[in-house]
């Protein structure tokens, strides 16, 4: 360890990580990789503990060697010893352990004294009470990164979070996304990316089908939804019955996923519920202007009337006129603003940073 280094340990705490491809395990990524090069400038190696994961997938691009993976399988008891021995271990030398979701940080409540806490919420996590000893865990924190000003909101009023120990961090585009160097607007089709889950429903596949039956013959393109789940059937019989040229594209790869973005005129998901958005920040990416509702974090990431068009929640008219917008020339600019956007905020060194200054202000 470097002599002038405020810290001896850095763990951090996942539900998941390689094993999955979910929206908080996607910037688990790239903020165990942030993570990783902020231990490196303490001369400490940074250990991630993962709960759902079984191991054998590790990514090197997110988590390289010599720094550490430990997998838990599931199992929370294992995971809590190991974080307890850990922080215990060599009275009064300071460490950190960041916990990337606050159902994993009850543990902390154990922790030493001279163990810094910081735990990261993402929107829907801590949008109504939490049961106690979660909420306690919040409150012992000695930071708490939320995902949105939003999500910020809800800490304090429904976890009893104090403002003073809340520090936003906003998320950003995976490191390994395929940033295309000269994005161009497709014109194929409508774009929309979401789990197809009855719990979902918040995701506004239902209402953007009742929009698009509102324009008039050939106005709209055809509409791709990417995305799996138990609904799907129930959407492609309301897509069928409304008369739409609709294509369930399923589960995709990165890869495909990335195509779909490429060959799109534009990308509506006016979703209620999302904490922050990442899948706007893809979309923004490859230049194509969003439709979102104004609700969560999602007003955060698309700017109204510069990126894209964002509309009160659950109105189908409003929607409609949205999407006349953003598939009209109009759309053309705020993809093009929307990828000025991304490049300027949210880009993985721009996260880096902000991840870093929050670390060393948690020593200062």
């Amino acid at each position: 360890m470097s002599a002038r280094s405020p810290i001896a340990q850095l763990d951090f705490v996942v539900p998941d990580l390689f094993d999955t491809s979910g929206g908080i395990a996607r910037i688990s990524c790239a903020l165990s990789l942030a993570l990783c090069h902020w231990a490196e400038r303490q001369d400490i190696r940074l250990r991630v503990h993962v709960l759902l994961d079984q191991g054998g997938r590790r990514k090197a691009a997110y988590l390289p060697e010599p720094h550490e993976y430990r997998t838990y399988d599931g199992d929370r008891a294992r995971l809590a010893r190991a974080l307890l021995e850990r922080t215990w271990r060599r009275p009064g030398q300071r460490r950190a352990v960041v916990f990337a979701h606050p159902n994993l940080a009850v543990p902390g409540l154990a922790f030493p004294p001279w163990a810094k806490i910081a735990v990261v919420a993402h929107g829907i996590d801590v949008r109504t009470p939490l049961r106690l000893e979660r909420r306690l865990a919040l409150r012992r924190a000695d930071v708490v990164w939320p995902v949105s000003e939003d999500t910020a909101a809800h800490l304090v009023r429904n976890q009893g979070v104090s403002p003073s120990r809340i520090k936003v961090i906003h998320n950003a585009l995976d490191p390994m996304w395929p940033l295309p160097p000269n994005p161009v607007r497709g014109k194929a089709h409508l774009l929309a990316v979401s789990r197809l889950h009855p719990e979902h429903a918040y995701k506004g596949i239902d209402l953007t089908l009742q929009a698009m039956a509102r324009l008039t013959p050939g106005e709209g393109p055809p509409f791709v939804i990417a995305g799996h789940g138990p609904d799907q059937q129930r959407l492609a019989a309301l897509a069928s019955h409304l008369g739409l040229d609709v294509t369930f594209a399923g589960r995709v790869s990165d890869v495909r996923l990335a195509e779909l973005f490429q060959n799109a005129r534009a990308f509506v998901l006016p979703s209620s519920g999302e904490g922050f958005g990442l899948v706007y920040l893809e979309a923004m990416a490859f230049a194509l202007p969003c439709i979102a509702a104004r609700a969560g974090g999602s007003p955060e990431v698309v700017a109204h009337d510069l990126t894209g068009v964002v509309i009160p929640p659950d109105d189908i008219d409003a929607l409609m006129h949205a999407l006349r917008r953003v598939l009209s020339d109009e759309g053309c600019r705020m993809g093009l603003a929307g990828r000025a956007v991304v490049e300027r905020e949210f880009l993985f060194p721009k996260y880096e940073g902000r991840v870093h200054a929050a670390l060393d202000a948690l020593f200062a």
